[in-house]
């Protein structure tokens, strides 16, 4: 068993103030099975465009605790976080005010899974993650849920090497469950959440030699239209509502092809782990 007590000191310039942040952590190993558990205080400065509105704003501050557990041995990975945080003094901006009262937290947890034993010469990768998010900060007027938060994520990444083509092929999908948006046509805020994303992406790297390389990938193959968010106009139309329209990616679908080429006296890739 290992641990550590510390404290660091903070002084900002810009609003003189001092901060003393403690932080712990305790580590217990178990043959190939390490428990850790981590607290402590961690600070930032509001975003420059805050700042320059007001410079006597305080450090955001946020409380962290995270348990974890970590195992590799015999070609397997396991990882798993839960974690809980506590935000205070996020800079609001209401009405052209500009204070430090925002607050919120974030809990959750997060697992990963890597094998490359089950299957001869295949390896899969398995990442989920759960965040329950709320924050009453920028021009939030209440608790909600970031715009760019998800609270379920998923992916699910598959790659087999291929022996007589000297070439691995892989196959990922990834899910996120939808994000929160505000409706102004409705009352509350952040009443809605857009469709869950989903993409399954295709890759395969050619071996050429020691030295060279060829990859190439192509995303969201199925082509679905992800929404990832609702912008609506600034004014009511003539039928009394704000239009909306989706925020999309440029394109549903990417494809890239690249050489990569080693000049060194170093091979490019160590062919037994390629």
């Amino acid at each position: 068993m290992q641990g550590n007590v510390s404290a660091r000191v903070e002084q900002t310039s810009l609003n003189d103030h001092w901060q003393i942040l403690p932080r712990a952590s305790l580590t217990y190993k178990m043959k190939d099975f390490y428990l850790s558990a981590i607290a402590g205080l961690y600070q930032q400065l509001p975003e420059n465009s805050f700042l320059l509105r007001n410079q006597h704003l305080s450090a955001e501050r946020c409380w962290q605790y995270i348990l974890g557990a970590y195992h590799e041995a015999n070609g397997k990975t396991f990882r798993l976080e839960v974690y809980n945080k506590k935000y205070h003094n996020l800079a609001t901006n209401l009405n052209s005010i500009y204070t430090s009262d925002g607050y919120g937290y974030a809990r959750g947890i997060d697992l990963f899974l890597n094998d490359r034993e089950v299957v001869k010469n295949l390896e899969y990768m398995l990442a989920y993650s759960y965040n329950d998010s709320k924050r009453k900060y920028g021009d939030y007027p209440a608790e909600a849920m970031p715009q760019y938060a998800t609270r379920h994520n998923l992916s699910l990444a598959l790659k087999y090497w291929v022996q007589p083509i000297r070439s691995t092929i892989g196959i990922t999908d990834r899910y996120a469950s939808g994000r929160p948006y505000h409706n102004p046509n409705e009352e509350g805020f952040m009443q809605h959440t857009t469709s869950p994303y989903n993409s399954l992406d295709l890759s395969i790297s050619f071996l050429l030699n020691k030295k060279v390389i060829i990859h190439a990938s192509a995303s969201n193959i199925l082509g679905r239209n992800n929404v990832y968010n609702y912008t609506y106009s600034s004014s009511r139309g003539e039928d009394g509502a704000f239009a909306s329209s989706p925020v999309n990616a440029s394109r549903n679908s990417f494809f890239m092809i690249g050489i990569f080429i080693t000049l060194s006296g170093n091979t490019a890739y160590d062919v037994s782990n390629f």
